[in-house]
């Protein structure tokens, strides 16, 4: 054990700033095994600041805590003989920080693949119409997402005329048949469908435009070919011709849902090729 006097002398030293004696009084002195380990440890991390000073490539305020924070061990040691030296410390915490972080990844990992891959939006359930939009899927070799300006303009329509309306987008689904539409709609808890297929160029869009509604069938419609020659007036949100007869046609078939007989007829006649209007629509005409 390390005797009363020595122990009292390397305090001092400690609490002077003389780490040299500090550390010279405490290698004479009688220690055990586990404080001439540690020391020895704290003993090289000394000598390796000094080192460093004397080349001049430590900055006087990395001296100072790098000397404070050997000192700090120090008194660790004398305070505690058995305690972990500073770079056994730093390694038992270093498989210690490994070990926790192995931990939350598997636990973060069981979490994600517990998890369900969401493929459905939320719908507003106060609302009489929720409207799924499927991503339309792509036949030519460049990409494009006509499925978002749909969404935004039938947003804007029947959020300006106060339609009780909630508009989703779902995710893709290659390939969605007439038959197999109203299936999605009702797996997402949708009451109406809108799905598609395009193909676009560097100048132009080509689309065919679906929608259903699972109550009306005789609502649904299939419009012909959409040809969108401007591309850049499609994204500055000015549509073509055949486009707005689609949307205006599907926010018809919402505005009667909604008993809204003259919003209907007002959006009806915006449509000029009528042959996109689905049987329901043209029954209301006449």
């Amino acid at each position: 054990m390390l005797a009363k006097k020595t122990k009292d002398k390397a305090l001092r030293a400690i609490q002077s700033g003389d780490t040299t004696e500090a550390i010279q009084l405490l290698k004479a002195g009688e220690i055990n095994d586990d404080q001439r380990r540690n020391l020895t440890l704290i003993e090289a991390e000394y000598n390796e600041l000094q080192s460093a000073i004397l080349k001049g490539i430590v900055s006087e305020d990395n001296r100072r805590s790098r000397r404070n924070q050997i000192n700090d061990h120090l008194l660790t040691l004398l305070q505690n003989p058995r305690q972990e030296g500073p770079l056994r410390n730093r390694k038992t915490y270093s498989l210690v920080g490994w070990g926790i972080g192995i931990t939350v990844l598997t636990f973060l990992l069981i979490y994600w693949l517990s998890t369900p891959v969401k493929t459905c939006p939320d719908f507003d359930t106060s609302a009489n119409n929720q409207l799924l939009i499927l991503p339309f899927e792509q036949v030519g070799s460049q990409a494009a997402k006509p499925h978002l300006l749909l969404r935004d303009r039938i947003e804007t329509l029947v959020r300006e005329n106060n339609l009780s309306t909630s508009v989703g987008l779902g995710l893709a689904s290659p390939d969605l048949s007439a038959n197999e539409a109203p299936v999605k709609a009702l797996e997402c808890e949708a009451n109406a469908i809108v799905w598609g297929k395009y193909s676009a160029s560097s100048d132009s869009i080509r689309l065919v435009l679906q929608y259903h509604f699972i109550d009306q069938p005789e609502a649904a419609s299939v419009s012909e070919l959409i040809s969108l020659q401007d591309v850049t007036a499609i994204h500055s949100g000015r549509f073509s011709q055949s486009l707005d007869d689609a949307i205006f046609a599907l926010c018809a078939v919402i505005a009667l849902r909604e008993g809204e007989l003259e919003l209907a007829r007002k959006w009806i006649g915006e449509v000029k090729e009528t042959e996109i209007l689905g049987k329901e629509l043209r029954q209301f005409l006449n």
